[in-house]
Formats: C-alpha cells, sequence, structure tokens
C-alpha cells in the first residue's frame, strides 16, 4: 500500500506561494480574486466509483486507452507530459 502524499506536496508548494506572495506585499485572498480576474471561476465536483469486480474494471480503463496508450489530444489541446 502506498499512502496518499498529493496532500503535502500542495501544503509545501502552497506554503512557498504565500512567502513569495507575503515578499510582494500581496496575500492569498488578493492572489486567489486575481486569479478569479484572469481567468474565471471553476467548479469541480469529484467522486469515486467503486466496483467489487476487478475484470470489469480493467475492461473499462481499457476501453479509454486506445492500443494501450493515453490519449494524446483532448479538443483542441495536447496532453503536456
Amino acid at each position: 500500500m502506498v499512502k496518499d502524499k498529493d496532500g503535502i506536496c500542495a501544503a509545501s508548494v502552497f506554503v512557498d506561494m504565500a512567502k513569495d506572495l507575503r515578499e510582494a506585499g500581496r496575500s492569498c485572498q488578493q492572489h486567489l480574486q486575481q486569479l478569479y480576474i484572469d481567468y474565471g471561476n471553476f467548479l469541480s465536483m469529484n467522486s469515486y466509483v467503486k466496483s467489487p469486480d476487478s475484470a470489469l474494471t480493467r475492461r473499462i480503463f481499457a476501453a479509454q486507452r486506445p492500443e494501450g496508450k493515453y490519449f494524446q489530444k483532448a479538443t483542441q489541446a495536447k496532453r503536456g507530459l
């Protein structure tokens, strides 16, 4: 089992950003408001679907990866990795 460390990494990046903003005389709230102005608002409603059937899960993901590869393009944007 691998423990999820995404929250720890995100907190580290946030603290570094907050330090830089403070040195520039800005708050995190001010930065957030500027992001809303520049890019608009975004809403994400993530959830999980669990399946007790691992074979079904493999078939679903295989169907989403033609030729066993991840997609290279979504709409007009190319994947960055």
